[in-house]
C-alpha cells in the first residue's frame, strides 16, 4: 500500500526537522557517547530547563517527564540523536507531501528554534496550518493553557467521523 492512503493528517509539534542545519547541535552525540554513565545519569538533569516553564506545568507532570528522561538508557538517546543528525528531507520532498499538516511551534522554545523551523515547513508543505504558541516552551502539550483537543477543532483538523475524546489529568 503507499503511504499516501496511511496518513491522513500530520501534527508536527516542535519539529525537529532543523536539528541539520544547526550544526553545535550535532556535538550532542559525541559529548553524549563520550560521558560516562554516572555522569550521563546526572546529566540528564540539564535538559530539564530547556523543556519547559515549570509554573506552567502541573506538578505531577512535571515527575512523569522525569521519569521518562530518567528512563531513557545512554545508548538509545545516542542513537535518537544520530537518527536527528541523519534525517534529511528537501524542500521539493517537502512539497510533495499533500496530507493536511498543522504545525504547532512554541514561542518560547529553548531547544530548538521552533517557530522558524514551522516556517519554514509552513512555506513548503502544501497544505499546512501554522500555530504559534508564543508563551509555550518545547514541552508545550504538558502545559496546563495548551488545550490540543482545542487546537485541532479551532484549525479544522479532527476527522468528521470519529469522536474523539481527550481528558487531561487533574492538577
Amino acid at each position: 500500500m503507499h503511504a499516501k492512503g496511511l496518513i491522513e493528517r500530520l501534527i508536527l509539534i516542535n519539529p525537529a526537522s532543523s536539528f541539520k542545519l544547526y550544526p553545535w547541535m550535532s556535538l550532542g552525540e559525541p559529548i553524549t557517547r563520550a560521558l560516562p554513565s554516572a555522569l550521563y545519569r546526572v546529566s540528564k538533569l540539564g535538559i530539564l530547563p530547556f523543556l519547559a516553564d515549570w509554573g506552567r506545568v502541573a506538578d505531577w507532570e512535571v515527575r512523569a517527564l522525569w521519569s521518562a528522561i530518567h528512563s531513557v538508557p545512554q545508548t538509545t538517546f545516542i542513537w535518537r540523536l544520530s537518527l536527528l543528525g541523519e534525517f534529511d528531507i528537501s524542500e521539493t520532498q517537502l512539497s510533495c507531501i499533500t496530507q493536511p499538516t498543522l504545525l504547532l511551534a512554541s514561542g518560547a522554545d529553548r531547544l530548538l528554534p521552533s517557530v522558524k523551523e514551522a516556517q519554514r515547513l509552513n512555506s513548503c508543505l502544501p497544505k499546512a496550518q501554522m500555530v504559534v504558541l508564543s508563551d509555550s516552551c518545547h514541552a508545550c502539550l504538558l502545559e496546563r493553557s495548551v488545550d490540543l483537543y482545542q487546537i485541532l477543532q479551532t484549525h479544522n483538523f479532527l476527522s468528521s467521523g470519529n469522536a474523539v475524546s481527550l481528558v487531561r489529568g487533574a492538577s
